[in-house]
């Protein structure tokens, strides 16, 4: 109506827009922003009668997001524990379909569980005080000082201030330092009064000038009053005559954590003196974990004051709620400053130190997942939905998975298409963005090939390109979706993913296919050539839209297009129609008694039967008693 069968700049950008908006609500919906909350353990099913095709990783996300402590589950009964991961069921991505329509998953209605008890006690799980007490823990868990020093001072933290009085008892214990001769035994109330968040405790030091080994003695607190105690409740001091700076290594250059350890706290220690201040540089580095999947990367500057032995290097370790193998990375400590130097025993000596950690899939986490396996009977072997490496996706593309003859020509047919989409770089680089936009480029390029091929085939067979575009190209970009929707509607308690899936092909058809080639043809058409302007005006001056003069533009001739758009109106109201009233006689969109499933899936194949016989017929002007 605005500019008929003329692209216009801003129509043709509109609609290319319309793609990235489409993106955007697919992604809102995937997370559930606008649905019922799935995070936490007030969505629940029965697990026993929908935990088929429910894979080890999905039970892994459901123990992340349940509130509830892996070690607690070990020791439920199974009815709890199907109640407690059931919302790991909700339904699938139409991603997960699209590429392995195999592999299944069941879904369920989220409803609070039928047990009151049982959902009380859920939902009391992974709550946290609103107004939790401060903490009270000293400022370094260790400390040297020299013995010609005159005191040992440590500062004792208040995590938040109060307004109120915070008070805690202090108390020196001996190791191998004696009280009385190599310092002086304290102990009193350290009081932080409203709003003081730091004190100190001051030791004095014991110059006895005797040669002797390094001694040490620890300051513990307790009673705390007002407040509690971390686990940072206790400094120890160690008295030593080495004027050196020290040597710095990793307190254990070979760390395990788990990968629900949060944030991962790894010790520098500083030994054989304390004098001056000191620094060094620190960096995380992938082995076979990668950042950011695995963990968060980080650098910096340590500093250890005069006196301070010890400083620690904090990694947040991401748990990416896969059930996986153990994966590794590396802190190196290089430039050591101040004159201090690296241990002899470091690994990496003398330029270095190396501390290497292995993130291993949380223990008490595993047990439960397998518990969970044998409840649910899962299968093991279920295959990741995408590869780890580069070289896992080759290996994928020509592995055979049997079918005899008919598998075996199936593979050989798709090996090449499948080593071209191996090359798309694996998800877990750069947040999964790499390999999203190169995978879009990807199957742009692969639909305009679908298209051409088409077109071609057309032209052969004596079809006029409408009717090819509504047969040979629809099902061509169609098709894959299609069987992935099949596998959604057997395999999902609600008909989203199977109508999703095709809904969501056909706009990315459109607004992708048709957006991005008339957004820029728009554009050029907008201030063409002369020589272009002339050979425009020679080409449509025959067609019934033209008139002499009229402005130049990206020309899309629309022909019977209002026909076709009218008989797929009709078809898709009568679908729409259909859908709602087996929702109101049934209750579902999809399946249902014997005789409703055969008549429905013959009357949408029917639908689609009437939408192509009569665009062609009406393409090849042939007279239709109704027309």
């Amino acid at each position: 109506m605005i500019s008929p069968n003329i692209v216009e700049v801003w129509e043709g950008f509109v609609t290319l827009l319309l793609f990235p908006l489409l993106v955007l609500l697919a992604y809102l919906a995937d997370i559930k922003i606008c649905s019922v909350e799935t995070g936490g353990p007030e969505a629940l099913l029965d697990v026993n009668k929908y935990g088929k095709g429910v894979s080890k990783d999905d039970v892994v996300l459901a123990l992340k997001n349940s509130g509830y402590n892996t070690t607690d589950l070990k020791s439920v009964d199974s009815s709890t524990l199907s109640s407690v991961l059931s919302y790991a069921l909700a339904p699938s991505s139409r991603a997960f379909y699209r590429v392995n329509a195999v592999r299944s998953m069941s879904a369920g209605k989220q409803a609070e569980h039928e047990d009151p008890e049982i959902q009380a006690a859920l939902n009391a799980r992974g709550t946290t005080p609103s107004s939790a007490p401060p903490q009270i823990a000293f400022e370094f868990t260790a400390l040297t000082v020299q013995e010609g020093g005159k005191y040992a001072v440590m500062g004792v933290l208040l995590t938040s201030k109060a307004s109120h009085p915070v008070s805690v008892h202090y108390e020196t214990v001996g190791v191998t330092a004696t009280a009385g001769l190599d310092f002086e035994a304290a102990a009193g109330e350290l009081v932080f009064p409203a709003g003081v968040t730091r004190q100190e405790v001051k030791v004095t030091i014991i110059d006895d000038e005797e040669a002797e080994d390094d001694e040490t003695f620890y300051v513990e607190l307790s009673k705390p009053k007002g407040a509690t105690l971390s686990k940072v409740s206790r400094c120890t001091v160690t008295i030593e005559d080495d004027d050196m700076p020290g040597v710095l290594d990793f307190e254990d250059p070979l760390i395990k954590c788990a990968e629900t350890a949060g944030n991962l706290e790894v010790v520098v220690k500083r030994a054989l003196g304390s004098k001056g201040e000191i620094t060094v540089e620190y960096e995380t580095r992938d082995l076979s974990a990668v950042a950011p999947t695995d963990y968060t990367s980080t650098s910096g500057t340590l500093t250890f004051e005069e006196g301070v032995v010890e400083q620690t290097i904090s990694v947040p370790i991401i748990d990416d709620a896969r059930y996986e193998m153990d994966e590794q990375f590396q802190i190196i400590l290089t430039e050591p400053g101040g004159g201090a130097t690296f241990s002899s025993e470091a690994d990496g000596y003398p330029d270095r130190a190396v501390c290497t950690i292995t993130i291993q899939n949380d223990d008490d986490r595993a047990a439960v997942v397998d518990t969970v396996s044998n409840l649910l009977d899962l299968n093991v072997d279920n295959i990741s939905l995408a590869a780890g490496s580069w070289g896992d996706q080759f290996i994928e593309a020509i592995t055979f998975g049997g079918g005899g003859l008919v598998g075996v020509l199936l593979w050989l047919v798709s090996l090449p298409w499948k080593l071209i989409f191996a090359f798309v770089p694996p998800p877990r680089l750069a947040g999964g963005w790499l390999c999203f936009c190169v995978a879009l480029v990807g199957i742009g390029a692969l639909t305009a090939l679908i298209g051409d091929l088409a077109g071609h085939m057309g032209c052969c067979m004596g079809l006029l390109p409408s009717v090819t575009a509504i047969t040979f190209v629809a099902l061509g970009t169609s098709l894959p979706d299609t069987f992935a929707s099949a596998q959604a509607a057997v395999k999902e308690l609600y008909a989203d993913a199977s109508i999703g899936n095709i809904t969501g092909s056909n706009s990315v058809n459109v607004f992708l296919g048709l957006g991005l080639p008339w957004a820029f043809a728009a554009l050029y058409w907008a201030d063409p050539p002369p020589a272009a302007a002339s050979a425009w005006h020679a080409r449509y001056s025959g067609e019934k839209w033209y008139t002499p003069g009229m402005p130049i533009g990206f020309a899309v001739p629309a022909g019977d297009l209002g026909f076709s758009v009218g008989v797929f109106c009709t078809a898709a109201v009568s679908c729409l129609f259909t859908l709602f009233a087996r929702r109101a006689y049934l209750g579902a969109e999809l399946g249902g008694p014997t005789s409703w499933r055969y008549a429905t899936a013959a009357f949408f194949t029917l639908l689609w039967f009437f939408y192509i016989a009569l665009s062609a017929a009406n393409a090849y002007n042939v007279e239709l008693p109704f027309m």
